[in-house]
C-alpha cells in the first residue's frame, strides 16, 4: 500500500513540474513575440467628427 501512495505521489509531482516548465516556456515565447514597442493601436476610429451622437444631428432646425 505504501508503495502505490509513493508511486502516486511520484506521478503528481512529475505531472505538476512538467506542467509549471510548460508554462514557462509559453510565458518566454509570448515574451519572445511580444511587440517592441507598446504602443496602443487602436482597432477603430477613436475620434468622431460632427455631432449627433447615436442617432445622428438634428436635422430639423
Amino acid at each position: 500500500m505504501q508503495w502505490r501512495n509513493q508511486d502516486a505521489l511520484v506521478r503528481i509531482r512529475k505531472s505538476v513540474v512538467n506542467h509549471k516548465q510548460a508554462l514557462a516556456e509559453q510565458m518566454a515565447q509570448r515574451e519572445a513575440f511580444k511587440p517592441e514597442d507598446d504602443k496602443h493601436i487602436p482597432l477603430c476610429q477613436e475620434e468622431f467628427k460632427g455631432v449627433g451622437g447615436f442617432a445622428g444631428s438634428n436635422s430639423t432646425k
